[in-house]
């Protein structure tokens, strides 16, 4: 079946058939008739991917791998991503203060100070 005749056969308007394409948000009543003309269950059309941070790989000399990287999921043995530190400093009158903040992903810390 033809994207032009699930659209007729399911009474579809032509602007919710470019909102699918362009992977945007449609209503559930929307995906009910396509369930219906397809004979179909939700989960025949529809697939859950939750957000996820994704992370640039890079090797031991920071070149990139030019390979992306879910956080969360454990690292490959030759990647590695950036870490970044920030120190915010109080303006020192009888005392200086600092404030550390810190991302901590490297799986070595041998690339955090060179």
């Amino acid at each position: 079946m033809s994207k032009s005749d699930l659209r007729k056969k399911a009474e579809i308007a032509p602007n919710t058939m470019t909102k699918l394409r362009r992977d945007e948000e449609v209503s559930l009543t929307i995906l009910s008739k396509i369930c219906k003309t397809l004979n179909a269950d939700f989960g025949d059309i529809v697939e859950y991917v939750p957000d996820a941070e994704i992370w640039d790989l890079y090797d031991e000399n920071r070149e990139l791998l030019g390979k992306d990287h879910v956080r969360g999921e454990q690292l490959p043995i030759d990647g590695y991503h950036l870490v970044v530190h920030v120190w915010i400093r109080t303006s020192c009158t009888d005392r200086c203060e600092f404030l550390h903040q810190s991302v901590i992903g490297l799986r070595h810390l041998a690339l955090i100070y060179r």
